[in-house]
């Protein structure tokens, strides 16, 4: 994927462009919503990787890495108790 090469190379800004127009043809897209939570968790924005993750948590509820970026998202907003949440349902779905 084109996103994952420009992140790669250290240029999220192109990684973002080319994960937003895999979510203009499929905005359901697991890979692409994981993709630009993590770019935002990467540039320490925490709060708008926690749509993303929502997202593709709804459409995998019980993969254990969404789940983790999902509770390592709450962590760096200091929602601590959401954030415990998650780490609880990550053991119970290993």
């Amino acid at each position: 994927m084109l996103a994952r090469l420009a992140c790669a190379g250290g240029d999220d800004t192109r990684g973002l462009e080319h994960y937003w127009s895999a979510l203009r043809i499929d905005p359901a897209s697991v890979k692409a919503l994981l993709g630009v939570a993590h770019v935002f968790i990467r540039k320490e924005r925490p709060q708008q990787a926690l749509s993303y993750l929502r997202r593709a948590g709804a459409q995998r509820p019980n993969q254990p890495e969404i789940l983790f970026s999902l509770g390592n998202a709450y962590f760096e907003c200091d929602r601590i108790h959401q954030a415990i949440v998650v780490i609880i349902q990550i053991g119970a779905t290993i």
